[in-house]
């Protein structure tokens, strides 16, 4: 955080009237040889911003039997000011202004003396206040929600949202975040059907509870499981692989059946899940098929709760080699599609299983078949270095003898 100083110099300033004040001066009114025993002076700045206000010095006389002091308080705007409350009498310079965060504040000045013979004189004042810097969130839109950070006390957010156009977070309106000069857009990701947040990264005022908002009512991203996994992740199923259900996770809202909006009571890795599970493999796994032969492709689109098969799914296949989708044969245990191909290579297959209905989910998944004898490009070498060793060894031998 950087420390800024805002100077404020009393210059032609005179209080209760006096008749003649040199300039920086700020003395009591005099009458005769009699000074009054007090007056208050006021003066309202405008920081421009919302600030976080730290300390006041001043440079002044204060003889024997004499004291200056002051106070503060502050609000939005400078009508508000005559409302707020002021702080307590700050009377050593260095001191705390003890003020709430805002764009204007108010300073009253006393002084005071027992004799009136003599004077305190304010020559000047400084109030120092700290500069928050606003946190780094250019991933995280207002248009869907996310807190316009210029416009609030960054060091106490409430109802802080950081929310993108798949999913958001959103803190409760009686909570608030020090966000001041935070990195959101490297610790936090809100994707498609997960949020991720490095929270050691973080201030701890972020760990806390806050509500998970999820665009999830065509059930695209899951049903009823919500997965929590410790740690920082950037795509949801990785989250989801450890299979770990949160436990913790409560106030459950859904649209259409399926989950939208749940709430959290401390940040890691949330993600909702699927219930279903794709597996895919071919006739030849673990081996190379042959050029030309038959080579059955198998796919396995199960319910992860009960592990049974579902039935009347839409699962297509494609290839690398040709991208134009193509419908599984559903044999009651799995689907599968038999092809060959005329060339040797290593070639991907994608699969894309789907079905109507509440608790099922469009999964992708890909895998390759290697065709034909190929050799690994890996034993090439190692078969190419083998026999330059033995050459070199041949060669060796022949100059001995």
């Amino acid at each position: 955080m950087k420390r800024i100083t805002t100077t404020i110099i009393v210059t032609f300033i005179t209080i209760f009237l006096a008749s003649s004040v040199s300039a920086l001066n700020l003395t009591l009114e005099k009458t005769g040889e009699t000074y009054a025993s007090s007056g208050t002076w006021n003066y309202n700045i405008d920081s421009l911003q919302i600030r976080t206000w730290d300390n006041i010095t001043w440079f002044g006389d204060e003889p024997a039997n004499t004291n200056i002091k002051f106070r503060a308080r502050t609000a939005v705007d400078e009508s508000s000011l005559s409302s707020a409350i002021w702080s307590s009498d700050i009377e050593n310079s260095g001191d705390s202004l003890n003020v709430n965060t805002n764009q204007w504040i108010e300073i009253e000045v006393t002084l005071e003396t027992t004799d009136t013979s003599v004077t305190p004189i304010l020559y000047n004042f400084t109030i120092n206040y700290v500069d928050m810097a606003e946190p780094t969130s250019s991933n995280f839109s207002t248009d869907y929600g996310t807190t316009n950070f210029s416009a609030v006390d960054i060091t106490n957010v409430t109802n802080l949202t950081l929310a993108t156009e798949d999913s958001g977070i959103q803190f409760p309106e009686s909570y608030g975040v020090n966000a001041s000069g935070e990195d959101y857009d490297s610790n936090i990701i809100i994707g498609d059907c997960f949020v991720a947040v490095n929270s050691s990264a973080l201030d701890s005022s972020f760990n806390a509870t806050a509500y998970l908002t999820f665009n999830n009512s065509d059930g695209h991203c899951g049903d009823n499981i919500i997965y929590e996994s410790p740690g920082f992740y950037t795509v949801a199923h990785a989250i989801r692989a450890g299979n770990k259900r949160c436990t913790f996770c409560d106030q459950i809202e859904r649209n259409n059946s399926f989950i939208t909006r749940f709430r959290v009571p401390h940040f890691s890795s949330y993600a909702i899940g699927s219930n279903t599970r794709l597996d895919i493999y071919d006739s030849f796994e673990g081996s190379n098929a042959p050029v030309g032969g038959d080579i059955i492709f198998y796919a396995n689109y199960t319910n992860k709760t009960s592990g049974l098969y579902i039935a009347s799914a839409d699962c297509k296949i494609w290839f690398s080699d040709n991208v134009t989708q193509i419908s599984m044969t559903d044999n009651s245990n799995n689907y599968n599609y038999t092809r060959n191909f005329s060339s040797a290579a290593s070639y991907t297959f994608y699969v894309n299983c789907s079905k109507l209905g509440t608790g099922y989910n469009t999964l992708n998944v890909s895998d390759d078949v290697n065709v034909g004898n190929n050799v690994p490009e890996f034993i090439l070498l190692t078969l190419g270095f083998g026999m330059m060793v033995v050459l070199i060894g041949l060669f060796i031998l022949r100059k001995k003898r």
